[in-house]
């Protein structure tokens, strides 16, 4: 009975062991001619549609199966989440051909397009037309059928035939360091963020490039785009090696591509090109009225030429040498345009009538700012300028919600011509040190306007305050 006992408990033992394991591992065979399939469990807990690998060690085992259970929500692979699109996703197995060993494989990155990753570093996509989106934002979660391969990634060979690189494509990719895309017109948003060893990359056929797509490619020194039309916002952020850029001709849009580059110096348009120009390394629109893009590595003071009109949206943005600048003509702050200008000290507005959203958001040592002739202040213009103690608005008629939250250092305001103080909230929020406020003109003052101004104690103006408009609120 005993001995019928013990056979029946290694028999199950046994079961339990092969049913924990959630593929065959294969430590002696060989795989030299084809790929060899394995068979998946519905209740495994690695997705079919992500790599498997079956010729290793068994103690190689976990380094080629992390514990994803352990990583954060929005990296853990999907298992049924899937939509139409992706119903037909396959996998192959680590095998070795006659010429590569191949770590990765499937037909899976785009309708027509499939991949396969040899164990020398090459990523090689091949097919026709689309590559898909890799995010999801229901669900916050990664597609990307090489996603737990990432650190085998060293360079991509994308083939003619392919013409777009999906969205998050390769997100992360930290060891990539270069990429042949010779066919692709468009390239997604955030498709190259994070690849921090990528050095360079040749662009023929790319006209548009979104945003964030090179975001945080910080050893990104030269890009090659002589066919690029349109570069969204922030595309090229915090490329912090990025040092000379030379727009093509018949760029359309490019609007704060290229905040927190501090390396980058000048930025160059050729001849003929019909939409901009360049000035002494800064770009402009080609009449010669709107600054489009300031290199961020620039250091010191600058003064806007005569004929500037409007400094576009995000112009100036991350460009944390700026220390001073003089617009003299400027009628139009576009949104964003100075934001996160962290070392500008002051700044003359003798001419601007519209401030845009987010203009000087964390500016946090502007410390005055001159602007006899604004008459609208954006949403969160000024927020996070913990440094402002001065500010000359006698004209502002309108100032929007957030304008002014956690401006710390503000004591006093003086707006005799102002009428609305934003219409749902917030305009001064967390002005901890802000004690009083003339505004003798003022009709409209947004609900929780000056939330949180703890110190405030004297507020002149025409107004009686109630429970609904409550100005005072601790």
């Amino acid at each position: 009975m005993k001995k019928i006992k013990k056979t029946l408990s290694f028999l199950l033992t046994l079961i339990i062991l092969t049913h924990m394991l959630p593929m065959q591992i294969f430590a002696n065979a060989d795989f030299t001619a084809t790929p060899q399939e394995l068979e998946y469990d519905s209740g495994d807990k690695f997705p079919a549609q992500y790599p498997t690998v079956a010729a290793v060690e068994l103690n190689d085992f976990n380094d080629y199966f992390p514990d994803f259970s352990a990583l954060p929500e929005p990296y853990m692979p999907p298992v049924e989440m899937y939509n139409e699109k992706y119903e037909n996703l396959t996998s192959d197995v680590l095998y070795t051909s006659s010429e590569k060993t191949v770590v990765g494989s499937g037909d899976n990155a785009g309708p027509n397009i499939s991949w396969v990753l040899y164990s020398d570093g090459e990523l090689k996509l091949e097919g026709t037309g689309e590559m898909y989106d890799w995010y999801d934002w229901s669900y916050s979660i990664f597609y990307q059928p090489w996603r737990f391969l990432v650190e085998y990634i060293n360079f991509v060979d994308i083939s003619e035939g392919i013409t777009t690189i999906g969205e998050w494509a390769f997100d992360g990719c930290t060891k990539i360091t270069s990429v042949d895309m010779p066919s692709v017109i468009s390239i997604g948003s955030n498709a190259f963020r994070d690849c921090t060893n990528l050095t360079s990359i040749d662009m023929p056929s790319v006209t548009t490039i979104g945003e964030w797509a090179f975001f945080r490619c910080t050893n990104l020194t030269s890009l090659d785009m002589p066919s690029v039309t349109t570069i969204e916002l922030q595309a090229f952020w915090l490329c912090s090696n990025l040092e000379s850029l030379n727009l093509p001709n018949f760029i359309n849009t490019i609007q704060g591509s290229f905040g927190g580059a501090t390396n980058l110096v000048n930025i160059t348009a050729e001849s003929n090109n019909k939409k901009n120009k360049s000035i002494d390394g800064v770009l402009f629109s080609n009449d010669g009225t709107t600054l489009i893009a300031y290199p961020a590595g620039r250091i010191g003071e600058y003064e806007i030429p005569s004929s500037v009109t409007t400094v576009g949206d995000n112009a100036f943005e991350q460009c944390y040498g700026l220390e001073g600048v003089d617009i003299p003509s400027v009628t139009i702050i576009g949104n964003g345009a100075f934001r996160g200008c962290t070392n500008l000290t002051s700044i003359d507005m003798p001419s601007v009538i519209t401030i845009g959203d987010g203009a000087f958001n964390g500016c946090i040592n502007l410390t005055s700012i001159d602007m006899p002739s604004v008459i609208t202040i954006g949403n969160n213009a000024f927020y996070g300028c913990t440094s402002l103690e001065n500010i000359n608005m006698p004209s502002v008629i309108t100032i929007e919600n957030g304008a002014f939250g956690r401006c710390t250092s503000l004591t006093s305001i003086d707006m005799p011509s102002v009428i609305t103080v934003g219409e749902w909230g917030g305009a001064f929020d967390y002005c901890t040190n802000l004690t009083s406020v003339n505004m003798p003109s003022v009709i409209t003052i947004g609900n929780d306007a000056f939330r949180n101004c703890t110190n405030l104690t004297t507020v002149y103006s025409g107004l009686t305050f109630n429970s609904r408009c409550d100005i005072m609120v601790k």
